[in-house]
């Protein structure tokens, strides 16, 4: 059997404690939870994560009183020490140079060479990558291939087209970072998202008119009307009214004519009559529109014929802003399985009543 000279020690000295215990053979049984059969100060400092220093003696220069089941100790066992699997003029070295025995000076683990343990050998902790797909940290998804590290997207040559094509969602480089939108680059938010919430970078829905320039807000869904979609109503326009096409130059005569020409999630924009004069119509929403009244004018609709000037069908949305119902022998405004939001209007003196609602007004 051979056995080594530390070994022979704790057996002459025959301790109950210590790296391995004496057989009646005389041969020696390892301790498992021994730090000599478990690899040292590191297996120290795992199992005494409590200490601020770990280390691992074989017990034969320790006092009774100082030796432990595991080996392990939080002071340098001078003459015994067993450190990483070092005999003790190793680790005696280590105490004097840097601390780790690679005679680098730097206190890491053998190997790193940079002090930071990054591994790449420039000191700042980058993550080598050879593509894009190397790169998992969430600010730092792009491989520099010229220097081999994960960087942001602002040390990217383009940082947008970086951002765009990682994620079409995610378009805009801000800092490090890809995201939605900037207070800057807010054009990039569409469809139901239109605004930039740039408190957060994110593209969300429209809530007011005002967020939609020329246009309206679809308060239902979020987005805003296209601005094309715009349509004037006049019936002083002093034109023959089946000339008219919708524009400002050549408005409708009449909101049912707007109606009827308009296209889906249109504006219908209306003008004042001359002398407070109202448009006595019963027109029907079955589509998506906005009846807006034209700035600085107070347009008056009535109904005629015994029904409301407006009624908003099943299929119906309407957002209307600034218009006045008077004078309707019916109920100046019905919501008949339709939904409406109406803001800055007057709905008054209908003998009819005001509204008659079998859905939701807002």
């Amino acid at each position: 059997m051979v056995v080594s000279n530390r070994l022979v020690v704790t057996l002459v000295a025959g301790f109950s404690i210590g790296a391995a215990l004496p057989s009646l053979q005389g041969c020696s049984v390892p301790n498992a939870e021994h730090c000599v059969n478990n690899g040292g100060d590191e297996y120290c400092a795992q199992q005494h994560s409590d200490w601020a220093e770990a280390y691992c003696s074989d017990n034969s220069c320790l006092a009774a009183d100082e030796k432990t089941e595991d080996g392990c100790t939080e002071v340098i066992p001078q003459g015994c020490w067993y450190c990483d699997g070092r005999d003790e003029p190793e680790c005696s070295g280590m105490a004097e140079g840097d601390g780790d025995g690679d005679g680098d000076g730097d206190g890491d683990p053998p190997g790193d060479g940079d002090g930071e343990g990054d591994g790449d050998g420039d000191g700042d902790g980058d993550t080598s990558c050879m593509g894009d797909e190397d790169c998992t940290a969430p600010m730092m998804p792009f491989c520099d291939l010229d220097n081999g590290v994960c960087v942001g997207c602002d040390e990217t040559a383009d940082p947008d087209g970086s951002c765009a094509g990682a994620d079409p969602n995610m378009p805009v480089c801000e800092g490090a970072a890809c995201v939605q939108c900037t207070a800057d680059v807010q054009s990039a938010c569409t469809g139901t998202t239109p605004i930039c919430d740039v408190a957060g970078n994110v593209c969300v829905g429209c809530v007011d008119h005002e967020q939609c320039s020329d246009s309206a807000c679809n308060f239902a869904e979020g987005n805003c009307f296209d601005p094309a979609n715009i349509l004037h109503v006049d019936g002083n326009n002093g034109v023959i009214c089946g000339a008219a096409d919708g524009s400002e130059a050549l408005p409708y005569c009449t909101v049912g004519a707007a109606i009827v020409n308009a296209p889906n999630e249109s504006v219908i924009v209306i003008h004042e009559l001359i002398g407070e004069a109202a448009y006595q119509e019963d027109t029907t929403v079955t589509g998506t529109l906005a009846m807006f009244a034209a700035v600085g004018d107070a347009p008056i609709l009535r109904g005629f014929n015994g029904n409301p000037a407006v009624t908003v069908a099943v299929a119906g949305t309407l957002f209307m802003r600034g218009i006045q119902i008077s004078l309707s022998t019916a109920p100046g405004f019905r919501v008949n399985g339709g939904a409406a939001w109406v803001e800055s209007s007057r709905i008054v003196n209908n003998p009819g009543g005001g509204w008659s609602l079998l859905a939701a007004v807002h």
